[in-house]
């Protein structure tokens, strides 16, 4: 992405605070849109069958330390999101709320594609989009 913005190839890019930092994007940009539309996370998974595996006071120690690990984790991304956003400010980038049109705008865009990704994935879609969806209209 560096490469691109540098060179010029690209002008305009979707992303978050974090990855447009990471890639220096105030070289060619000057305005990043709050749209929130992506949020840095780091999640850890295992294999179900190794933790079934585990002895039963080995899988709960695991169980609790991911259950105690996850409240933290959630912090830590919110305070590199914010982090993220004030260097963009730093670097001289105008970091500004979308406009109630590209909300409008992107809100059709996202029903669209998701509309589109469930009809190519099928049914089975929904099993994964319909509690992710549930989950981001409560918060």
């Amino acid at each position: 992405m560096s490469q691109a913005l540098t060179t010029g190839a690209i002008d305009a890019m979707i992303t978050s605070a974090v990855t447009g930092v990471e890639n220096r994007v105030w070289s060619r940009l000057k305005f990043y849109y709050e749209i929130k539309a992506w949020f840095p996370k780091n999640i850890l998974m295992v294999s179900k069958a190794a933790l079934d595996a585990l002895p039963p006071h080995a899988r709960g120690a695991v169980l609790e330390a991911a259950r105690q690990a996850e409240p933290r984790g959630w912090a830590a991304c919110e305070v590199a999101a914010r982090e993220s956003l004030e260097e963009l400010r730093r670097q001289g980038m105008r970091v500004e709320a979308p406009t109630a049109q590209l909300r409008l705008d992107l809100r059709r865009l996202g029903k669209r594609f998701s509309l589109e990704w469930l009809r190519d994935v099928g049914p089975e879609a929904n099993a994964i989009f319909i509690p992710c969806y549930q989950q981001v209209s409560q918060s």
